[in-house]
């Protein structure tokens, strides 16, 4: 009986890894197309992308993330990069988020499983220590940090 439970708590393991690999490997691929579609408009040049996975449970729900960081450098003054870069994700289907946008930070959504943030200036731990942004200030007038996200089951809920 004991060793029963014991592979029986042992297979639901192996299964609930599975479904945690299975649902991230699908939020990495949504991302990759995400990233694939991203705009390279005039006068942007992608200096860096990073991306990863995780996921997250509350409230009985796991949700599965892929996010990605895109690094531009621009000739642009600030404002304008960030404009002309919402623009360019506006034609390709996607919209401003119903939050308070910030004169630095645009947010936008598409579908029910992506999510972007356009902003310039400071962001945080992650680009202090990444190289390519520090190359990338050093280089350009403008630095425009895009995220992406690609949210399962949906962004709603999660």
């Amino acid at each position: 009986m004991k060793g029963t439970c014991v592979l029986s708590l042992v297979a639901i393991l192996l299964f609930t890894v599975s479904c945690t690999q299975q649902s991230l490997q699908q939020s990495k691929t949504g991302l990759d197309a995400a990233i694939e579609q991203m705009p390279r408009p005039k006068d942007f040049e992608l200096v860096a992308t990073r991306s990863w996975t995780t996921s997250m449970t509350a409230g009985g729900q796991t949700c599965y993330y892929a996010e990605a960081y895109a690094v531009f450098g621009t000739s642009l003054p600030e404002k304008e990069a960030l404009v002309t870069y919402v623009e360019e994700l506006k034609a390709l289907g996607w919209a401003s988020e119903d939050t308070i946008q910030y004169a630095r930070e645009q947010s936008l959504v598409r579908g029910t499983h992506e999510w972007a943030g356009v902003s310039y200036g400071g962001y945080g731990t992650w680009s202090v220590q990444d190289s390519a942004y520090a190359q990338a200030l050093n280089t350009y007038p403008t630095v425009v940090l895009v995220r992406l996200r690609y949210i399962l089951p949906a962004r709603d809920g999660c």
